[in-house]
């Protein structure tokens, strides 16, 4: 696989619906980005001033999993 192909096909895993240019604002846009990515942009936001080996408070990234967690709880036996 080449270096192209290998760029395209990360860029298509981020952004599914594609990349397109806003020329009259000059800016980069995409409609979509992969759910994977989306808790990026609030991750920094949350970790912005922190210092290095500060504690950080886990607690603000609590609602990003679910209560129950990934599989289906089963009755107990």
């Amino acid at each position: 696989m080449s270096k192209i192909d290998l760029k395209m096909r990360l860029q298509n895993l981020m952004f599914p619906d594609g990349i397109f240019y806003d020329r009259e604002n000059d800016r980069v846009r995409t409609f979509r980005i992969n759910a994977l990515f989306a808790p990026i942009p609030e991750i920094a936001r949350v970790l912005k001033g922190q210092k290095k080996g500060e504690t950080i408070n886990f607690d603000n990234f609590s609602y990003m999993v679910g209560d129950v967690g990934f599989e289906p709880t089963t009755p107990c036996l």
